[in-house]
Order: C-alpha cells, then structure tokens, then sequence
C-alpha cells in the first residue's frame, strides 16, 4: 500500500493498529512490516520534525543520566549560570558546547540547534568536522554577533555552491558518479572530510 495523502496515512494507521500484535508466523506480518516502513516513509517526507532546543538536549541527556542541576557545574560553570542556561536566560558558549560535548556526549548538532533530519529525495551533506573547525564556527558567530547556527549554516550553503561550481566546470550530469567525483574535489580541495550521499 503506497501512502500518498493523510487519508491513505490515517487508513494505514487503523490497519496498522488491527494487526499489530502480529507475529512472524502469522500470515499479517508480512503486511504489518509493509505498512511500518510506508507509514515511516510517508512522514519521513512530510512531517517536518524541528530539531530540540540546547536546552531540551541538556535536559534529556539529564533525564537520561540522573543528573541534577549540581552534575553540570564543570560543564556549564557555576550555580547560577546553569540555572540560567536551563531557563534559557544564559545562551550556550563554545567552551560550555565544547565540554557538554565532550563530557556528556551530547551530540554537537543538538548543541547547536541544528536538525538531523533529512528530507526523503534530498541529497545528504554530512560534515565531518575537527574540533578547532567546530571553535572557530563559534568564535565567528561570536565575533559578528550571530547564532553557531546561522554561521554553519552559511559555511554550508557556500559548500554546496562551490560543489554545484565543481559540477558546471568538469561536466558531471546527476548519477551515481556525481556525488563520487562531487566528493572526491571537495575532500581534496577543503580536506574537511564533507562527504555527500546520494
């Protein structure tokens, strides 16, 4: 069953519910596994999923871990500056990302506010970047007065032009062998490991 509107979704939903407690023997299983991996394609395409605030990441790995307010002082500074991050009167800064990172393991993305989600027929970019690149993004949005992730995001965009550049000057049509030779320039070029998967 292909998923193409929200009736078809909500019609799959009710089906999904009826068989759910299906097992491998069952003759529904096989429909049960169809109707999860529509369902997940469908919203995949269509629900945008807004990625969670700093705070919201800080307060999940809390939640997760057990920690209290106190754990985060080595990470954060003292009392009151963690009180005011977790009220978000007190922006994160690179130092807090850098040691929230490395401490807590809190993924970089969520630090930043930037969404892991990508949209199903879009080309992923995933950046695989050094620790001094990650700090200079920092001192940049610092230094001109904008958010980490207004910064990343136009490092990004500049990216993604020098690539569609690269694509005009050597010829290179949209197949398989795009994001290959696309990939190989950039990584030779930039040697910040951006890796681009079709």
């Amino acid at each position: 069953m292909k998923i193409k509107n929200d009736n078809d979704l909500e019609r799959a939903i009710c089906r999904l519910d009826d068989i759910w407690s299906a097992q491998p023997s069952d003759a529904n299983w096989e429909e049960r596994c169809i109707l999860v991996e529509e369902i997940e394609k469908y919203e995949d395409r269509t629900v945008d999923i807004p990625p969670p605030s700093p705070v919201d990441a800080i307060l999940f790995r809390m939640e997760q871990g057990g920690l209290k307010n106190v754990d985060l002082i080595p990470y954060i500074g003292s009392a009151p500056k963690v009180s005011e991050v977790l009220s978000g009167k007190r922006n994160l800064s690179k130092e807090m990302i850098r040691k929230l990172h490395s401490g807590l393991g809190i993924p970089l993305n969520s630090l930043l506010g930037i969404s892991d989600h990508i949209p199903e027929g879009s080309i992923q970019v995933q950046w695989v970047l050094p620790v001094d690149v990650v700090n200079s993004i920092a001192e940049m949005a610092e230094r001109i007065g904008a958010t980490e992730e207004y910064v990343a995001g136009s490092l990004l965009a500049m990216t993604v032009s020098a690539i569609e550049d690269t694509r005009k000057y050597t010829n290179i049509t949209d197949d398989q062998q795009t994001s290959d030779s696309a990939n190989s320039v950039v990584n030779c070029s930039n040697n910040n490991k951006l890796l681009l998967v079709a």
